[in-house]
């Protein structure tokens, strides 16, 4: 077998898809990363790692991986991943230099986020209604924090005190 022991436990039960890449290739791939993708096993290794991403975030994410295995240590990035069941999820991975079998290959960790995107978006679009609900109100509306800095003010500050405060 491939992974010691140790090494298999920690991968089946810390919760991040993990993935090995050689030469472009998978040519490892956990449980939890097929679970999170939809695809086997048998249908990912051998594939090109960057098969089944979004076709428009395809050029980031190769920049991004390149970047971090030049580096000792990367920031996570977030992409969307194409599953099996052609369903688009958001991951956050991160890439590390390694070698594997003699040779070098790349380590990847992948967890999906897409639950998280979406609650994003969500507080965004709150966050838009309620700045359009607020500039149409002749009232002046203004939020400052415990140190008394302003974090939002609508239009009605200018058009009333005939100054803003931005």
């Amino acid at each position: 077998e491939d992974l010691p022991y140790l090494a298999k436990n920690i991968v089946a039960n810390a919760g991040i898809g993990i993935y090995i890449v050689q030469n472009g290739k998978f040519v490892y791939v956990s449980d939890l990363y097929q679970k999170i993708t939809g695809y086997t096993d048998k249908e990912l290794l051998g594939s090109y790692s960057l098969d089944n991403i979004y076709p428009d975030d395809k050029e980031k994410v190769r920049t991004q991986a390149v970047k971090c295995l030049k580096e000792d240590r990367c920031e996570p990035y977030e992409y969307r991943f194409v599953t099996k069941n052609h369903e688009i999820i958001w991951v956050l991975e991160t890439v590390a230099s390694i070698l594997y079998k003699g040779e070098r290959a790349a380590l990847g960790s992948f967890i999906d986020i897409t639950e998280r995107k979406q609650i994003e978006k969500k507080l965004q679009l709150e966050e838009q209604l309620f700045k359009t609900i607020t500039d149409q109100s002749s009232d002046i509306i203004v939020i400052i924090n415990r140190e008394g800095i302003i974090n939002y003010e609508n239009s009605a500050v200018e058009k009333v005190l005939g100054f803003g405060t931005k």
